[in-house]
């Protein structure tokens, strides 16, 4: 895109993104069920407010699963070991409206850790 064309597009800086990192620990609900998982990440990304644009699924043989969902204000990911009950999620978004915690409360009631890690990133584009 030429310079021209990024001046049109000019966002209020700094721009803050809000990134959340959990490690889910000991999961209750079935981690090995990529549809379930591409669901509850979708449902998820609407509810924080976000747009879906395109989702990728990959199962692992013979366990676990990578579910990405891309939107039009970053992404959700969730990894699963389900032999550890384990799973990694990151909720990255972009947008002062959105909030990852509504994300990240709808994907905890789904998936019942038994406990979990959490860090959040804030991030200022300058």
């Amino acid at each position: 895109m030429p310079k021209e064309e990024i001046k049109k597009y000019q966002l209020k800086r700094p721009l803050t993104v809000k990134q959340v990192l959990v490690d889910l620990y000991k999961c209750k609900a079935d981690i090995n069920d990529e549809t379930a998982l591409l669901t509850l990440v979708t449902e998820a990304a609407k509810k924080a407010g976000a747009h879906v644009l395109q989702a990728s699924v990959h199962r692992f043989s013979p366990l676990g699963c990578s579910v990405v969902v891309i939107l039009k204000e970053t992404h959700i990911s969730i990894h699963t070991w389900p032999e550890f009950g384990f799973a990694a999620l990151d909720i990255f978004l972009c947008g002062e409206s959105l909030d990852p915690f509504v994300a990240w409360e709808h994907i905890k009631e789904y998936l019942q850790p038994e406990s979990f890690e959490l860090k959040e990133l804030p991030r200022v584009i300058k």
